[in-house]
């Protein structure tokens, strides 16, 4: 399971009229999230995407009228509408696994309840600012 990305920065003025969209390529579909990181603080969950319908399941604070998700086959987009200077960030995509099974010789259930595969600084939306830094992070 691996996910990449084409882009090295957005830039939008924070008028309120501009539109980003951010791509990120998922070579195994499973739980997609998109994180923002401001100011170099915590990172923030959005939202995340269901592996089953492609339904997009937002976070407090987020929603459908600030960011909307659209699947274009192995392609997902984070469509970010009426950037203002506060939506300035680094945007990453992060795909999780997700794991039930159970051992029936030893009568034990275990549950894995996600583990990050693989986080990409995605993208950074600045205004004016440009960078050339990608990180990843692989875990499991």
């Amino acid at each position: 399971m691996t996910i990449e990305q084409n882009q090295i920065s957005v830039t939008h003025t924070g008028n309120g009229e501009s539109t980003a969209y951010l791509r990120c390529i998922v070579h195994r579909k499973n739980y997609l999230h998109w994180y923002v990181q401001k100011n170099n603080g915590e990172l923030k969950r959005i939202l995340y995407i269901d592996d089953n319908d492609h339904s997009t399941i937002y976070d407090d604070g987020a929603t459908h009228n600030k960011f909307v998700t659209v699947w274009e086959s192995n392609v997902c987009s984070l469509i970010i509408k009426k950037i203002m200077d506060e939506d300035a960030g680094t945007y990453y995509c992060a795909l999780w696994y997700y794991s039930i099974h159970t051992d029936i010789n030893q009568q034990k259930h275990c549950t894995n309840k996600g583990s990050v595969i693989q986080m990409i600084r995605y993208v950074t939306l600045t205004d004016h600012k440009y960078t050339t830094d990608i990180d990843w992070v692989k875990m499991g």
